[in-house]
């Protein structure tokens, strides 16, 4: 989880998320989006913000890239 910190930096783990992933540039949601990629299991406690994450792409037309 290391990798999407460093992209992802402050990000609070619960519902609130949703706000401050909506602030961030879509470059840096695609590479916290391919660090997790990598490092991604089943019930990670980011699950929330993996979530939140991939609507986000989704909703400004970068869903290829976080196709799942």
């Amino acid at each position: 989880m290391g990798d999407v910190i460093e992209f992802l930096p402050d990000i609070p783990p619960g519902p609130e998320c949703r706000e401050v992933i909506k602030r961030l540039p879509t470059e840096q949601l695609k590479r916290a989006w391919t660090a997790w990629d990598r490092i991604y299991e089943p019930k990670d406690k980011g699950d929330f913000i993996l979530e939140a994450l991939h609507s986000e792409l989704n909703e400004r037309g970068e869903g290829l890239h976080c196709v799942v």
